[in-house]
Parts: structure tokens; C-alpha cells; sequence
């Protein structure tokens, strides 16, 4: 499925472009040790290079914007995106020679490129991180549903926080299921839910009958009430419910959201 350029995916791009520029800008400089304007010496390759790289990095889905991009997995898929981007101009540089950069100008803007790159992504992820308030989310369930769901809101542009999460298996308590632990039992879900001042719990156990914590407990209950989001296994993909408004989305086979 192809994404929709949001506001904040263009202005990922843009970013991208004018560092991809600035990294062929300099490349001739590092190498050459004078100044001289590359796009009017190597338009062409400029052109193609530029186009590349944006195209390599669209497919290796670095404009995802539930992404993590402070992490060494965006470093490590940006150095493979721009590493392929590389090959595929060397090989089309070799077939054009007109076109081609100096073999050391290309490694030089390959290293440019990734380095500048991946830094704007830790940049502009701490930049949107810190404007975004995020809502304490309680899971009730430590299962797979759960802890599926656990790392979907972990997203840095996601609008949840996870605090904890709750399930009745004895061996669970205290476990770590990816940052949050599992802090208590379904039947103390009030009780805790009132102690971390969280209003916000989301259901995420593989059968229709909902804990016995959480019996009673409904959205518009009141603003220092426990809110629970309930959605039955039969629910719509994208039904939405309650006046929190949470969109319903498949998180595993056996559980919706």
C-alpha cells in the first residue's frame, strides 16, 4: 500500500533532498580540495543521484512515519538503502560514462549521504517527539494481542503512552513484556488504573467476555473514572466508538483494536 505524504512525510523529504544536495556539493571538495559548482559539471549524474536515493529510500520504507527512527535499525536499513542506491549509480555510470562521477567523489557522497541522513532522522524524530503529548495507556491482556499492541504504540509519532500492563497468569506478574511490565491482575484494574491516575486502558484478550475488572467500566464514565475501549472480535477494521473516538485496527489474527 502506498502512503499518503502527510505534512510531516513532506517535510521529511524535503529535509532529505536538501542534505542529498549538500552531500553531493561537498563530495568534490573532500576529494578534490577546491570549490567548484558540481551542478553545473555533473548535472546529469547530479540529477540521477538525487532521484535514486529518494526512490531507494521510498522502497526501503524510511518515509514510514511509524517508524523508530532514533535507533540502530534506521542507521543500519539507511546505510543498506543508500549502499544499493550506490551500486545501482555505479552501474548506470558505468554504462554512461558522460554522466559518471570519480569513482572516490561517489564513495565520498555515499558516506555523506548516509551519515547526513540518518542523523536528520534522529533530528527530526526528537524534534515531533517532544510536540506530541502522549495519553497513559494501561493493556489489559499480556498475550501475543497484547504485547503485539504493546510495540505498535511504542511508535515515536504514536499518541499513547503504555504505562503497564495487566493479566490474570501468575507467571506474568513482574514480567517485562518490552518496556512496561506486567503490574497486576484484571480484577485490581480500577485500583490501579485510579493509583497511576490513568483514565485510559485498551482491552487486548482473545475472547469476547471482558475481565472481571473490567465489568461495568465504560467509555464516558467520567473524567476521573477508568475509561475502557472494548472492541469485540466481530468489530469493523475501522469502526470507531465511544466519545475517546479510538479507530478499531487488526493487531493480530484472533484480535482487534
Amino acid at each position: 500500500m502506498i502512503p499518503s505524504f502527510n505534512r510531516q512525510r513532506w517535510i521529511l523529504l524535503f529535509g532529505d533532498v536538501a542534505l542529498i544536495l549538500l552531500a553531493t556539493q561537498l563530495s568534490p571538495w573532500i576529494r578534490i580540495g577546491r570549490h567548484f559548482n558540481v551542478f553545473d559539471v555533473y548535472t546529469g549524474a547530479s540529477v540521477f543521484t538525487l532521484f535514486l536515493y529518494l526512490v531507494i529510500l521510498y522502497i526501503f520504507d524510511m518515509y514510514n512515519m511509524g517508524r523508530a527512527f532514533r535507533s540502530g535499525d534506521t542507521a543500519l536499513r539507511t546505510a543498506v538503502a543508500v549502499g544499493v542506491a550506490g551500486i545501482f549509480s555505479a552501474f548506470f555510470f558505468y554504462s554512461l560514462p558522460s554522466w559518471k562521477y570519480g569513482r572516490g567523489i561517489l564513495l565520498i557522497q555515499i558516506v555523506l549521504v548516509w551519515g547526513f541522513l540518518t542523523g536528520w532522522r534522529w533530528v527530526y524524530s526528537w524534534i515531533f517527539s517532544i510536540t506530541l503529548h502522549k495519553k497513559d495507556v494501561l493493556i489489559l491482556g499480556a498475550g501475543r494481542c497484547g504485547t503485539a499492541l504493546g510495540h505498535l504504540l511504542e511508535a515515536e509519532f504514536s499518541p499513547y503512552r503504555v504505562v503497564g500492563f495487566l493479566d490474570d497468569d501468575p507467571a506474568k506478574q513482574g514480567k517485562v513484556m518490552g518496556s512496561p511490565k506486567v503490574i497486576g491482575p484484571t480484577d485490581r484494574f480500577k485500583e490501579i488504573a485510579s493509583k497511576m491516575r490513568v483514565n485510559t486502558a485498551i482491552l487486548a484478550i482473545t475472547h469476547d467476555r471482558p475481565p472481571a475488572g473490567a465489568a461495568g467500566v465504560h467509555p464516558g464514565a467520567g473524567k476521573t473514572d477508568p475509561i475502557l475501549w472494548h472492541s469485540p472480535l466481530r468489530a469493523a477494521r475501522h469502526h470507531r466508538m465511544g466519545p475517546g473516538k479510538l479507530q478499531v485496527r487488526r493487531v493480530c489474527r484472533r484480535c482487534t483494536l
